[in-house]
């Protein structure tokens, strides 16, 4: 079976980089939060980070701005599960409260 739709519970530190890393390396990349509020920090964290390689140059692993684009294209953050039906592997990064 070939992975196309990766996704990712939880959109913490650890979450939000495994969805940045793959949707760079080219899935459609779905994160599931429990509030769109989380979603939106962890989305925040994301652009931070692609502006930090866009800064770079391309020969020393920067991305350009179509490339940029692109990424942010393939990530949809959601606060229901139902969206994750389509996907096909999911990863867990949640927080461990006990």
């Amino acid at each position: 079976m070939e992975i196309k739709k990766v996704g990712v519970l939880g959109c913490g530190l650890m979450g939000s980089g495994i969805a940045q890393v793959c949707a760079t390396t080219g899935f459609d990349v779905t994160v599931l939060e429990v509030e769109q509020k989380f979603l939106d920090k962890g989305f925040a964290g994301i652009e931070k980070s692609l502006a930090k390689f866009a800064e770079r140059p391309v020969e020393k692993g920067g991305i350009t701005a179509l490339q940029k684009d692109a990424i942010r294209a393939r990530l949809k953050g959601t606060t229901n599960r139902a969206d994750l039906a389509h996907c096909d592997i999911i990863i867990e990064a949640i927080i461990e409260n006990v």
